[in-house]
């Protein structure tokens, strides 16, 4: 498993509501990553705050953006 790094997009499942979500790190905590969720209508419709923390062994990097 890798931990991502400022910048990157990451996805998940919330399994609250059953639904894969990205969203791009805005920090990293020792177990844990802060994000912002990508825009997309499910946010409104599932009442989701636009960010969220996302444990490390919780999501998959899929992107990794340079970040200068």
């Amino acid at each position: 498993m890798k931990k991502a790094k400022f910048g990157n997009i990451i996805k998940w499942t919330n399994m609250k509501h059953n639904v894969e979500l990205t969203g791009k790190v805005r920090k990293i905590y020792t177990n844990s990553v802060l994000v912002d969720l990508e825009p997309t209508p499910l946010i409104d419709e599932l009442e989701l705050w636009e960010s969220t923390i996302v444990a490390h062994k919780n999501y998959t990097v899929i992107i990794k953006e340079i970040v200068k």
